[in-house]
């Protein structure tokens, strides 16, 4: 059959990204489809564009038959007998950026933007260049590259956003901002973008900014309404952050970040009584969670009187036996030097301990009674 006749099938698998039947299909029809696809440009890169998106799933001792050098030499050959088509240079730089052959990618921007017969594309080759200094880590040489092909298409998409991401990882951060903000204004929504500026303007305390681009993207999970949350309390808007919190723990209870800052918030809000509720509920819920049982410790350093924190503890360990809880009752009874508490709690424990078969947590229990003991000034015990 004549090219024309593989084209639109080939083509429709390359859409469809049937990439490993573009290869089999033609490494079993080698020897006729070699004469029509010599002159096709289209089927040659549909070609090489399928060895690149399959990797060798045993690569060949012979590093010419892998799929990566088949499509370079692919891509070669097509820029070296086409040297004035834009899309065998577009194609073939894009492949070697991507398998890191930069210094032929280079060669081949730069013989494209000496080509006047490519003027028109001449912005596309400049972003490829700054491709390569990014990678080279020469961001002054990338960004001048950016602007260079924004000169030439002020509207480029990628090149917008490439400049603002270039301005902050250089440090411009106002910038970078104003770049986040030309971008979005030309191409409208773009959720990872506003997500970096919102980044942004947090790292640069600009919180009310912050919140309002937050806003504008209006998601449904626990993150986002723990982002809202957090910046709403840096704007100082407490009971707007208490409620977007709110939100955040409906949608997942055990959040730990989200529940530090309600924490955080009630304290603020002098709501002890809320908070103490909240935290016995939270806690009877994950009582197996060590990191919400500290955030509950952490409130003995607070104004909430011990004895409170300590009911709170003896309740949930009522209801369900646990040795975190129970640690958790010595160290709160330690706080306020309670030693007798103290002890009774860790006598408590080590029968658990010793029901569950958790040797390991009565040596802990052990060694913690004998601390409490020694504070109690019983040092034959504590020798015991």
């Amino acid at each position: 059959p004549s090219a024309c006749g593989y084209g639109g099938f080939l083509e429709f698998l390359c859409d469809v990204g049937q990439h490993q039947l573009i290869i089999n299909f033609y490494e079993r029809n080698v020897d006729a489809l070699q004469e029509a696809f010599k002159d096709n440009i289209q089927l040659q890169l549909v070609l090489a564009q399928a060895y690149l998106n399959i990797p060798d799933t045993q690569p060949s001792n012979d590093p010419a038959m892998r799929n990566e050098a088949k499509a370079d030499k692919i891509f070669m050959n097509l820029a070296k007998n086409h040297p004035d088509n834009e899309q065998v240079a577009y194609f073939a730089t894009v492949a070697f950026l991507k398998t890191g052959n930069l210094e032929t990618a280079d060669g081949l921007i730069m013989r494209s933007l000496n080509n006047q017969a490519f003027k028109s594309k001449h912005f596309l080759f400049q972003f490829l260049r700054s491709k390569i200094f990014v990678h080279q880590g020469k961001l002054d040489r990338a960004l001048a590259c950016i602007e260079a092909s924004l000169k030439l298409f002020p509207k480029f998409d990628r090149a917008m956003l490439l400049r603002a991401v270039l301005q902050e990882q250089m440090g411009n951060i106002n910038a970078s901002i104003e770049g986040y903000r030309s971008y979005l204004d030309s191409n409208g929504r773009d959720e990872m973008a506003e997500k970096q500026l919102v980044q942004v303007l947090f790292s640069s305390k600009r919180f009310k900014e912050a919140l309002e681009t937050l806003q504008n993207i209006k998601a449904d999970t626990a993150e986002y309404y723990f982002d809202v949350a957090l910046l709403e309390h840096k704007s100082g808007n407490k009971t707007a952050a208490l409620a977007s919190v709110q939100k955040s723990l409906a949608k997942n209870a055990a959040f730990d970040k989200a529940i530090i800052l309600k924490v955080e918030l009630l304290l603020e809000l002098k709501r002890n009584k809320e908070l103490l509720s909240f935290m016995e509920t939270t806690l009877a819920e994950h009582s197996d969670n060590p990191a919400i049982v500290h955030t509950f410790l952490l409130l003995s350093k607070t104004n909430i009187p011990l004895p409170k924190l300590i009911n709170v503890l003896h309740r949930i360990e009522h209801k369900k036996p646990s040795r975190i809880i129970q640690s958790a009752l010595v160290d709160t009874y330690l706080a306020q030097k309670d030693f007798k508490g103290a002890q009774a709690t860790l006598h408590t424990s080590i029968v658990t301990g010793k029901q569950i078969g958790r040797a390991q947590s009565e040596l802990q229990s052990l060694m913690r009674i004998s601390y409490a003991v020694f504070c109690l000034k019983k040092k034959k015990k504590t020798k015991n």
